[in-house]
């Protein structure tokens, strides 16, 4: 069976919808705490419809920026996304997805789709140790390959976890297929070192960021390297509305055909939060 967009990302969303149902397996309350859970938690509904289990607890935001030109000179730039987060006593989840497109004229300069997800199981209630598990897709017009999947597994320690401050430093191995290359499908052992950081400073404002380096266990001077870093300021609390500014930054040392080991981008983009 061929390997398309939709089936990548269909499988994608499948992990992160199931995971919480199985972590919810491995724990059975006693009886008596079953009975008082049921009780006391209000099951969310949409119109008159339960909220799924696996749907309940979930966070979330759309974004997009636009900018252009139409004069002596032709361009048209769109970056829109959306995420969702989910916290709980033993497991965390996240997922985002970002597509980027730029014209200059009639020319596409970029054309660019992400996804990532990433489940986080304490090893028990209030522990700073977890275990981790990661998947993201790329799609991009202008590399040598046309699908990339990455999947990984590790451990990850809070340095810092209240309610300003999060530091989560991971370790872990995975493996990336690089799909549609001209000289074949590649699929590379990496070892995955990582770290995310956010600091909420007031209620409306707050800052991110994420590293990770991704070395081949084949040979360490082959290495890929994400970074990301930004800033988020609530404009609207009533309805959500913020505005997000950052920089994202893609480094490939295996990089051929004079194409750029280092792909850079800035954003500015409204974002609701729901």
């Amino acid at each position: 069976m061929p390997i398309t967009p939709r089936r990548l990302l269909a499988a994608l969303i499948a992990l992160v919808l199931t995971a919480p149902a199985l972590a919810q397996e491995t724990q059975t309350p006693a009886p008596e705490a079953a009975i008082t859970e049921k009780a006391s938690v209000r099951v969310p509904v949409v119109g008159d419809v339960p909220l799924p289990r696996t749907l309940r607890g979930w966070t979330g935001h759309v974004e997009m920026g636009l900018n252009g030109a139409d004069g002596n000179s032709e361009s048209f730039n769109v970056r829109a996304g959306a995420g969702a987060t989910r916290k709980g006593e033993i497991w965390d989840a996240a997922a985002k997805f970002v597509y980027s497109r730029n014209t200059s004229g009639s020319d596409v300069t970029r054309n660019r789709f992400d996804a990532n997800m990433r489940n986080d199981f304490r090893l028990e209630k209030d522990s700073r140790w977890r275990i981790f598990a990661t998947t993201a897709y790329e799609y991009d017009d202008f590399q040598d390959w046309q699908h990339r999947l990455s999947q990984g597994a590790g451990i990850g320690y809070a340095f810092i976890e209240d309610d300003r401050t999060t530091l989560i430093g991971r370790l872990g191995a995975g493996v990336t297929g690089e799909l549609g290359r001209d000289d074949g499908d590649d699929w590379t052992p990496e070892l995955i070192v990582g770290v995310d950081l956010e600091h909420q400073f007031t209620e409306h404002q707050k800052v991110f960021a994420t590293l990770d380096v991704l070395p081949s266990l084949e040979n360490f001077t082959d290495y890929r390297l994400t970074a990301k870093a930004g800033y988020e300021i609530i404009v609207d609390p009533e309805s959500g509305m913020a505005l997000r500014l950052g920089v994202e930054d893609r480094y490939d040392s295996t990089v051929t055909g004079g194409k750029k080991r280092n792909d850079l981008e800035y954003f500015v983009l409204l974002a609701w939060n729901f």
